[in-house]
């Protein structure tokens, strides 16, 4: 599931996503590496595959009709949320691929609800994720990246 979620984000990062400045700056860089690289990159997997699965589960994945359901339900989150992607990008680029300065608001799946339904299916794609990986690594990745999230809907609001 991660390794799905990791490769769609490197195809929306190549593909989809439009960035306005050459460079990231370097405070959301080093948080991105502890977000990413250090949480998520060490010690989920050092808890779900070494203590997890040597002390308390010892089952592989999927086993129950459950864990098919849940996968399949990340899988659909993770796509709604390449769908949000690509409709921002649309409202950002004109049809000669120039950008468009004028911010349009987005309509449809979710956007009529929520600021920033990107967001929302991330989350729900990474609950699904703590479901079936009982992770508390998982638990402190996503309450990080919820929490950055949650910062950057209120600035788009």
């Amino acid at each position: 599931m991660s390794c799905f979620h990791y490769g769609k984000r490197l195809l929306e990062t190549k593909f989809v996503h439009v960035f306005s400045n050459e460079t990231a700056p370097l405070i959301p860089s080093f948080r991105n590496f502890i977000f990413y690289w250090i949480i998520f990159g060490i010690f989920v997997p050092i808890e779900i595959y070494n203590w997890r699965y040597n002390t308390f589960k010892k089952r592989s994945l999927p086993d129950s009709f459950l864990d098919i359901v849940l996968i399949l339900l990340f899988i659909f989150f993770e796509l709604c949320n390449l769908y949000c992607h690509i409709q921002l990008r649309n409202l950002r680029v004109n049809k000669d691929g120039t950008l468009n300065k004028e911010r349009k608001i987005p309509k449809g799946l979710f956007f009529d609800q929520v600021v920033c339904p990107n967001y929302t299916f991330e989350i729900l794609s990474w609950m699904i994720f703590i479901c079936i990986s009982w992770s508390i690594f998982t638990i402190i990745f996503i309450i990080f990246g919820g929490s950055i999230m949650y910062i950057w809907g209120v600035g788009k609001r």
